[in-house]
């Protein structure tokens, strides 16, 4: 679509008939650098419909995450709490607790009809932030490969977000979050003067274009915004999480639509916590109390706060804290960082020494320092990292140098990606030689073999890591797959429920337990795994069908075992096993079928 044409297609979502409050669009463009899109200045980008967007209503220039990590970041969206508040501090490890008010709960509440289409694994249900939606669609397909990421491409998130609106009711306003993945690692290939991430972020505008085609008509406002960057190369971090500059925390922020300006470029510095009461606001509910603030008035100067846990989590260095205010920026890990970004946006000129009053009148300003829950346990070399922060001042500490080690890592990271495990083994091997605590390379070491089909030394190297971090999830599920692929079924169903013992709400291991209780013949402990997997999943058709084929063969329930296959085959026609499922129920109705 081109200029003109784009923008008579935004006119549709801007006026017509419909509810006295206006429908409400979130768009989040996961993994997506605000400097990669056409309207915040790349000349190369091909992204005419943000960039219509943007010339239509308002851009945010200065926009910030609070942290370089999908879900954490996504939960400061749905609640306008900093992640030291909600207490959600990197993927996979913490789910958001039940008493923590959620954007989709209060907009039902008020009488929304809400929906949900997620494209990846780190905001799917069970991390807590599915409650309020009447559709949570995170029904991904996972990878035969048991390491690989689940996800699914930016036109099946679109064709189920359609999908979804066509089971609204009439005479509701709708609220529909959509969440886009596809600029995460690996990237497509490069096209004429497009990067490979050029591409992937070129794919999402073009369906956001779809989407935007196939909404109903009526009064709708319009938010799209990033939830973190991509380093891609810049400070040697080639993806995201790592560090704390601008390439991973500045983020697309736009508004369009009704209660929105047209053709307004904002500089006044906001935060992802924003969201929250904005589109409360926007649809006429008070917000409780939240650290955000409602984004159609421009912000007096605030300080813009960011941290990340994810060094500690993975490699056991310290973690980072960061504070921009009024042109500077300071970040704090085992050393301080001052820039001043006003002059030098890419962070690329270090001042501590020249400016000691501004860096302890930063500091001054900084988040408070993480505390490590029960999810990611502190073992000795989790303590010696954070001593270097304080946290034990009469330990050493002895943390080896990040940037040479990060890209080493990104770069066994990338291999992995593209299944060259021999290649991707030796850089992990080499990290973790050099940095014997590091748990993401030797995590990585055991990934490698284990993938190559040696599993007895896989089984080793997830039980040293066990040795001196028994609490580490990541070990603890890769060393469950390992036992379960060398046939020792009652050690991967004694790993699995340690799993869910420190995340009741991991449902890898929750059905990867149920499969290992069938194979040792406890079919009604299994059944009760299925059970809970169904309750939490109950659009799942993989799941349906396989507790059909326990109730029919082990447990010789026939009439639940077809209408479970009924109601998976109603999900998904197209399921493996669909004629062997069919010609079974056709022989249990046939006269004379015991």
């Amino acid at each position: 679509m081109r200029q003109a044409g784009l923008m008579a297609l935004l006119a549709l979502v801007c006026v017509g008939c419909g509810p006295r409050r206006s429908n409400i669009l979130l768009v989040t463009l996961d993994t997506t650098r605000a400097d990669y899109l056409g309207c915040y200045g790349r000349q190369v980008a091909d992204t005419p419909v943000l960039d219509s967007l943007a010339s239509g209503g308002v851009r945010f220039s200065r926009a910030f995450s609070p942290v370089p990590l999908t879900l954490p970041a996504h939960a400061s969206m749905m609640t306008g709490l900093f992640p030291w508040e909600h207490e959600v501090r990197d993927n996979g490890l913490y789910r958001l607790g039940e008493d923590t008010p959620l954007l989709a709960e209060l907009l039902a509440e008020a009488g929304y009809w809400c929906a949900a289409v997620i494209g990846a694994h780190p905001l799917v249900a069970q991390y807590g932030l599915s409650r309020g939606f009447q559709v949570y669609d995170d029904d991904l397909r996972s990878s035969v490969n048991p390491f690989d990421y689940p996800e699914r491409p930016a036109f099946e998130v679109t064709s189920r977000a359609l999908a979804a609106l066509q089971s609204c009711p009439s005479g509701r306003p709708l609220f529909l979050w959509v969440h886009y993945f596809d600029p995460h690692a690996p990237y497509g290939k490069p096209r004429g003067a497009l990067s490979g991430y050029d591409v992937e972020v070129a794919r999402v505008d073009q369906e956001l274009g779809r989407l935007l085609t196939g909404l109903p008509k009526g009064r709708w406002a319009v938010l799209a915004v990033g939830d973190h960057g991509e380093g891609l190369g810049e400070h040697t971090e080639a993806t995201h999480g790592d560090y704390l500059y601008r390439t991973t925390l500045q983020v697309p922020l736009i508004a369009f639509g009704h209660g929105w300006g047209h053709g307004e470029v904002r500089d006044d510095a906001v935060s992802l916590v924003d969201v929250f009461p904005t589109v409360l606001a926007m649809a006429g509910r008070a917000s409780p109390p939240n650290s955000g603030r409602d984004l159609r008035r421009r912000q007096v100067s605030r300080p813009v706060a960011a941290e990340t846990i994810h060094p500690l989590v993975r490699y056991g260095w310290p973690p980072l804290r960061s504070v921009e205010y009024r042109g500077w920026k300071l970040i704090q890990g085992e050393r301080m960082e001052l820039f001043r970004t006003e002059k030098d946006p890419k962070e690329e000129e270090e001042l501590s020494r020249a400016y000691p009053d501004t860096l302890a009148a930063l500091r001054a300003l900084l988040p408070p320092l993480p505390s490590v829950g029960q999810t990611a346990p502190l073992g000795p070399r989790d303590r010696e990292a954070l001593s270097a922060l304080g946290y034990f001042p009469d330990a050493g500490s002895s943390i080896p140098p990040r940037d040479e080690l990060l890209e080493m890592l990104e770069q066994g990271n990338r291999l992995v990606t593209e299944k060259r495990w021999e290649d991707a083994y030796e850089h992990f091997s080499a990290v973790a030689t050099r940095d014997p605590g590091n748990l993401w390379a030797r995590m990585g070491v055991g990934t490698c073999v284990a993938a190559v089909g040696d599993l007895a030394t896989a089984d080793s190297v997830f039980r040293s890591l066990l040795d001196t971090h028994p609490l580490y999830l990541p070990a603890l599920q890769n060393l469950a797959m390992v036992r379960l692929m060398l046939g020792d079924d009652a050690e991967a169903v004694r790993l699995h429920t340690a799993v869910l013992e420190i995340m009741p709400s991991d449902m890898t291991s929750l059905e990867a337990l149920a499969v290992c209780l069938r194979q040792q013949k406890k079919y009604p402990e299994s059944l009760s795994a299925y059970r809970r997997l169904a309750e939490a999943r109950p659009k799942d058709a993989r799941v349906l069908r396989d507790m059909g084929s326990l109730l029919a063969y082990q447990l010789r329930d026939r009439n639940e075992a077809a209408r479970l296959w009924r109601q998976a085959l109603a999900i998904d026609p197209r399921l493996p096993q669909r004629r062997e499922m069919e010609r079974e129920m056709q022989r249990w109705e046939a006269p004379g079928s015991q």
